[in-house]
Order: C-alpha cells, then structure tokens, then sequence
C-alpha cells in the first residue's frame, strides 16, 4: 500500500514538473474606433392602427403589434415608449386620457394598443384614426442616459438621434 502511495506521489510530482508557464501571444494592432451611434436603439417606423378587434364583454378595441426587439432584457431593465399621433405632428406618449383612454401593454416580442371610454360606454371605432411610434431602448442606452424625460418624444428623438 506504501509502495502504491509513494509510485502516485512521484507521477504527480514528475507530471507537474514538466509543466511550464503558457507564454502570451503577440499583441496584434489596434483597430480603428467606430462612430458613436444608436445601433442599441430600435425605433419603429409609423404605424397607422388599422387592426383593431372589438371586445363587447369588456368595451374595448385591442390591437397587437408585433416587436422582435422587445426583448427579455428589454423587459427586465430597458425601456419601451409609445408614442401617439391622431393626425398632427404632436407625439404625445402613452397613456392618454381625456374621455376615452388609449394605452398599452409590453410583452415579449411584442405590444397590445387598448382604446376604451372612461364611463365604461362602447368607444367609437378606432381603427385608422391613430398613429403610433413605439421606440425600445436596450438598458444599456438607459444606463448611459439617465437624465432622458422619456415622456417628450422630441427629446427622445434628439438624444438618441432617432430619425423619423
């Protein structure tokens, strides 16, 4: 049992001593810095609502946009801003209230618009009458720009240099 002990202690001993230290490679050239962009940011093309479905058991018009970049860490500590257009060049952000109200819900891969009256009466169709900009911002662009009022879609467009 001694001898067996001993032979494993002199293996260990000879395999570790042929070992040497891993040298490092050369350092190859450095290469050229890119231009600061806003390749994280992610903003949707105006999207005229035209798919809105009634819901008669609970008075309101759904309509589901589908979003790839509503991504889990999206969801988890970035952000996502809808905006809102009946026809001008105001963008006002989501929810809106004033009689009838329009918001929205995230969702991985995607967003749910809500249209509904206040005092629980059947809403007029809306379907055509709005236009919608959804701008997602992965938690790194939040991180580096802390100070963003996401509410003010003009700010969000010149900070982030987001183009229309």
């Amino acid at each position: 049992m001694k001898l067996k002990t001993l032979t494993a202690i002199c293996l260990i001993a000879l395999i570790f001593s042929n070992c040497k230290k891993a040298e490092k490679g050369d350092v190859g050239a450095t290469g050229k810095d890119g231009i600061n962009g806003n390749a994280n940011i992610i903003s949707s093309n105006t999207v005229l609502i035209n798919s809105f479905v009634y819901y008669s058991s609970i008075k309101e018009y759904q309509a589901s946009l589908t979003l790839s970049a509503i991504n889990q860490d999206v969801l988890d500590k970035g952000a996502v801003m809808v905006y809102l257009s009946g026809g001008s060049n105001n963008w006002y952000p989501l929810p809106i209230s004033d009689g009838s109200t329009v918001s929205y819900e995230i969702h991985l891969g995607g967003l749910t618009v809500f249209y509904f009256n206040n005092d629980n009466t059947t809403p007029s169709n809306p379907n055509g009458l709005y236009t919608v900009r959804v701008v997602v911002i992965p938690s790194q662009i939040i991180k580096t720009n802390p100070n963003i009022d996401l509410t003010n879609y003009a700010e969000v467009k010149q900070v982030l240099k987001l183009q229309d």
